[in-house]
């Protein structure tokens, strides 16, 4: 099995508590339609073990437990896909990567660069969407407008989002100080 990230999130989930599909939809906002053939994928790959508890009905409850392996995988795994040369294509992968850096206690700057790394290609495909967009309304057309919009606008969210992640510098005073382009333009 070749895990996705969606797969090293749930790992990442499960390991903080969100133990059941619910659990993960909850606190994960991940549909059942989503988690549950990861689920299967990671019980298959001995990752996680489901753990069978009887629930206020007679229904049993469909809780599950990393193992071993899993716990090893999902304590490092966050690591190899911060440090890809080429980040997640779609944009909740890159939060939930950023999601799993932050919770395992990730570098700043090493999850500051995936973001902006994250920012520059979104740029780049938004840049080549609205170039092969044309005047014209048609379903294509407006559709890789729409694309180049959107596309833009993720951009800037994760370029804020870096700003919101980057190291603080300790100032005299005991106050910490972003390294963000606004602050330094403050002092």
């Amino acid at each position: 099995m070749d895990p996705t990230v969606l797969d090293f999130y749930l790992l990442s989930m499960i390991d903080r508590g969100a133990s059941t599909a619910y659990g993960l939809l909850r606190n994960a906002g991940l549909s059942l339609g989503a988690s549950t053939p990861s689920l299967r994928r990671l019980v298959k790959a001995g990752l996680i073990s489901p753990i069978k508890e009887a629930g206020f009905s007679n229904r049993a409850r469909h809780q599950y437990g990393l193992t071993d392996q899993g716990k090893r995988s999902v304590r490092y795994a966050w690591k190899t896909l911060l440090a890809a040369k080429s980040g997640p294509p779609d944009r909740d992968s890159v939060l939930r990567v950023v999601d799993m850096a932050l919770h395992y206690g990730g570098d700043p700057r090493k999850i500051t660069a995936f973001l902006l790394a994250a920012s520059r290609d979104r740029q780049r495909l938004a840049e080549k969407a609205a170039i092969d967009s044309t005047q014209d309304m048609n379903y294509v057309s407006m559709r890789k407008k729409c694309d180049a919009h959107r596309l833009s606008g993720e951009a800037e969210e994760l370029r804020e989002l870096a700003q919101r992640v980057r190291p603080h510098k300790t100032r005299p005073s005991g106050k910490h100080q972003s390294l963000s382009n606004d602050s330094r333009q403050q002092r």
